[in-house]
């Protein structure tokens, strides 16, 4: 249980890492898809 919990943490401190670097190299192409994404 415990090594489940610590595996799913760190997924998701590496995700949250991954998009931040992500969004700081590309922010246009992210506004664009909010864009779509709050007209659709």
């Amino acid at each position: 249980m415990r090594g489940e919990l610590v595996s799913r943490s760190a997924i998701y401190e590496w995700h949250r890492d991954y998009w931040n670097g992500w969004l700081r190299i590309k922010p246009r192409t992210v506004h664009c898809c909010s864009d779509a994404a709050n007209s659709a």
